[in-house]
């Protein structure tokens, strides 16, 4: 806490503009997504395990909603719909490897990791995805990004609060409900204890 204290300081001093409010929410934007994806690995922690097929699973989902947006041209419901529903098969998934098959949670998370790294290649030949790209048969993607998805990760309320920095306080406030305020959430607590 010191350190960062320090880093704060020696930025304010060089820059008197690091301490606006623009900035703030600014670096606050940038790490949103990397918070949101913390907190999950913060309840996978809680109960004494840990999951480092977090940043595939997050990859996976985006490859996803891509997809179906610019390749499906389905639109934005059915794109986070199935982006959730991938990421909830996964956890599922894990979850099966390491209860019921006994396998550690290390080796299972990292195995999910490989695989999925690997699985998510095959439908564009291993190429991003971008609107109006070739696809692996030679057909061009003929779907977009629609401007409310967009808006997701760029619209800012009141001219100044960026939605994802909105959206990772309220899922904060919602885990940290969950894990202090529930009986469940403070079971979670007494699993680590067992461990």
């Amino acid at each position: 806490m010191l350190v960062l204290a320090l880093v704060l300081l020696l930025f304010s001093i060089v820059e008197p503009a690091f301490l606006r409010v623009g900035n703030l929410f600014i670096i606050l934007q940038s790490v949103s997504i990397v918070a949101l994806l913390a907190l999950g690995v913060t309840l996978s922690m809680s109960v004494g395990g840990l999951d480092l097929s977090i940043g595939a699973v997050a990859a996976m989902s985006v490859m996803c909603a891509s997809y179906v947006m610019v390749v499906l041209d389905w639109g934005p419901l059915p794109a986070i719909f199935i982006s959730l529903a991938c990421g909830a098969l996964v956890g599922l998934f894990n979850g099966f490897l390491i209860v019921r098959m006994g396998i550690p949670d290390i080796l299972a998370t990292l195995g999910s990791m490989f695989l999925i790294i690997g699985v998510q290649l095959i439908p564009t030949g291993g190429r991003s995805i971008a609107v109006g790209m070739t696809l692996p048969d030679g057909d061009e993607a003929s779907g977009s990004f629609s401007a409310g998805f967009l808006a997701l990760g760029r619209a800012r309320l009141w001219d100044t609060v960026p939605v994802p920095v909105l959206i990772m306080a309220v899922m904060a406030l919602l885990v940290w409900g969950f894990l202090e305020l529930t009986r469940f959430g403070r079971v979670f607590y007494c699993g680590v204890s067992q461990v």
